[in-house]
Formats: structure tokens, C-alpha cells, sequence
């Protein structure tokens, strides 16, 4: 158990506004909402390609757009040809800051979302011939990206979920952490309800979101560029009915609605990948699993399902530590001994040649 008092330094209650340093391929800019400006980061590629397609990650709780940093930095080295987009929500990042209680009590899921869609938009409205973007997204900023398609903010022209709360809801999740860290909920209280208290540790943040094996510097580091803290709404707005939950049924945003919005299944290739580490504490294998079966139904019985030669599948070299399925045009990745932040585990270049390896069979 982590003692309290050794919390308080990890505690904040101020807004702040983090630039991570970057690489020199990568560019920091920023994207104009009513409220404020996202940080957007950009990765231009080294050869373009009127045939490559953009991409635009998504991070997740109390995470940024730096998390990708590795990722972006891998597919630009292995040449990807198209640009590569990595965007923080208000808050978060170097966006724009957002004192404490309108963020944790008055920003929802919706204000979320929005700042995505703000975001899709403004990047997709700079492309040629319509073009849509992959979607690449990590934990709760795969919930946030399935609301968004699910409600038609955004489309897309695949989608790759990582270490993603499901389309079913994120209690699976929670009761997960609570099984992991019985005391969160009562160290809560101490810290005066705070959104943080579940990752206001070093100890702690490694063993929710790591490996064993990750360094315990390189946790305090990665801590640095944290939130200060995290909406409310957007926690328990991906949850769906507990109730249902209970009963061993939970729903939260149908699963229709989502692939109806990721375009190109006439196409060949799979269009969905569901990744995840084997170690992934709050997103475990069977939610992944779950996640990636339900999704194939759907692709089944879909109007629009490429034909009978676009649906044989195409041998790949495997990548060492990965294992990887591919059925009804849904790919899942399980990225062996790698904790819940896959991009930053030290598994991470696994990871980035799964995902590159998918991106190139669309």
C-alpha cells in the first residue's frame, strides 16, 4: 500500500500547460476552438505520397499527445509517406489549460468529443480528394473516438483501437484497477476525492499502466508530462449501464454505428485492429477479445463486405513478441509482456511494427 502523505508531491490542483520536447521531424502546432488552442503535433513524412493516407492519433486519461512520440517517430523512420497527426484535449498537453473544478465537475464527454471533431476537421479539410484519416487511439481516447463515430462527429478509413475501453463500456475496466488497487477508493478520500488518486504514485503508475520490467525513472519521467488532473465527465460518461454490467450484459454505443462510420470495406484489408498487451491490467485479454468478437460479427453481416478473392488472407513474417489473428476483416494484436501503455512500454517498437504492418495491408 502506498502511504498518503507520499502522494502529495504527485498532487495538483493547478492548470497547467506541458510542451514536451520534440524531435526535429516533429512540429508543434496548434488548432483554434471557441475555447482555446489544441496542441497539435506533425509528422511530415520524408517522401510523400498523393496515395498515402494520413494518420491522426488519440491519447487517453491524463495522457497527451507526446505519448506518441515513439510511434510516430518509428513509422516516420520505416518511411511512412503519410502525414502523422498527434493531438492533446483541452487540458491536457500544451492545449489549453483548464482550472480545476470546470475540468473535473463541468467538462463532459461531448466537450471531448468536440475537440476531436475540431481537430478531424480542421486536418481533413487541408487533404485532397476527400480523403479520410486512419484512427489511431489508446485507452479511454478509444472510447472517446468510438462515441465520436458512433454519433457521426468523425469518420475515418480504419481504425486501431490500443489498450481501448470497448464499445461495451468501461466497467470492465474499473473493476480491473479495483481488483489491483483495493485501497484506491479509500485513499481517495485523503486526497479529497481527486481524479488522480489512482495514478498519484510512481508505484502506483507503474503497476497500472507498465510492465515490470519498465524503469521506475522512466515512470517518474513519463509522470512529468501527466494531466494534473482529469474530467469526471469523461471518466464515468464511457461506462454504460451498470446495471446491465452487473447482470453480465453491460452495452454502451452500438458497435453498428461505429464501422458504419470507418469507411472503405468495399475494400480489401482489414479495416479494424484491436491491439493490446498481454500485461494490460485494466484492458485485459478477455476484454480484448470480446471486443475484437463483437466487432467481427458485425463486419459479418455488414452490406458492404469485399469480395471472396479481397477476403483471402495474405501471409505475413511474423514479428517477434506479437501475436496477431485476423478474422472478418478484424485484426487483433496482442503485444507479448506489455503493459496498458503500449506505445511507451519497452515493448513499444513491437507495438509500432504491428501497427505499421496493418497500416500497410489497407
Amino acid at each position: 500500500m502506498v502511504n498518503v502523505l507520499d502522494c502529495l508531491p504527485y498532487t495538483s490542483w493547478s492548470p497547467s500547460s506541458k510542451e514536451h520536447p520534440l524531435p526535429s521531424h516533429i512540429q508543434r502546432s496548434f488548432v483554434s476552438t471557441p475555447n482555446g488552442n489544441l496542441e497539435l503535433l506533425i509528422c511530415a513524412p520524408k517522401h510523400t505520397s498523393s496515395k498515402a493516407t494520413p494518420l491522426i492519433f488519440i491519447h487517453g486519461g491524463f495522457g497527451s499527445a507526446s505519448v506518441w512520440i515513439d510511434w510516430m517517430s518509428y513509422l516516420y523512420e520505416y518511411d511512412y509517406n503519410g502525414t502523422i497527426y498527434a493531438y492533446s484535449a483541452r487540458g491536457h498537453g500544451a492545449s489549453y489549460p483548464v482550472s480545476f473544478y470546470p475540468m473535473v465537475y463541468c467538462t463532459t464527454l461531448d466537450d471531448f468529443a468536440s475537440d476531436l471533431a475540431t481537430t478531424v476537421h480542421h486536418i481533413t479539410s487541408q487533404l485532397e480528394d476527400g480523403k479520410e484519416p486512419i484512427l489511431v487511439a489508446h485507452s479511454a481516447g478509444g472510447a472517446l473516438v468510438q462515441y465520436a463515430l458512433a454519433n457521426r462527429m468523425v469518420s475515418g478509413s480504419a481504425l486501431c483501437l490500443v489498450g481501448s475501453i470497448p464499445h461495451f463500456g468501461g466497467y470492465d475496466a474499473f473493476w480491473n484497477w479495483t481488483k489491483m488497487d483495493p485501497w484506491m477508493h479509500a485513499r481517495s478520500l485523503p486526497l479529497g476525492f481527486h481524479p488522480k488518486c489512482a495514478l498519484v504514485h510512481p508505484q502506483l503508475v507503474h503497476r497500472a499502466l507498465f510492465s515490470d520490467k519498465y524503469p521506475i525513472e522512466k515512470v517518474k519521467e513519463f509522470m512529468t508530462w501527466m494531466a494534473p488532473y482529469e474530467s469526471f465527465g469523461w471518466a464515468t460518461g464511457v461506462n454504460g449501464s451498470f446495471w446491465k454490467w452487473l447482470t453480465g450484459k453491460n452495452e454502451w454505443l452500438d458497435p453498428l454505428k461505429i464501422l458504419k462510420s470507418v469507411n472503405g470495406w468495399e475494400r480489401p484489408g482489414d479495416r479494424v485492429c484491436v491491439m493490446v498487451g498481454s500485461h494490460d491490467v485494466p484492458m485485459d485479454l478477455k476484454v480484448a477479445r470480446r471486443q475484437a468478437g463483437e466487432f467481427r460479427e458485425v463486419a459479418r453481416a455488414m452490406e458492404f463486405q469485399a469480395s471472396a478473392e479481397q477476403e483471402r488472407e495474405t501471409r505475413e513474417e511474423d514479428i517477434p513478441g506479437v501475436d496477431s489473428e485476423s478474422m472478418e476483416r478484424v485484426r487483433l494484436v496482442i503485444v507479448q509482456g506489455a503493459g496498458h501503455h503500449v506505445q511507451n512500454d519497452i515493448q513499444q517498437a513491437a507495438g509500432a511494427e504491428a501497427l505499421r504492418r496493418w497500416i500497410e495491408q489497407l
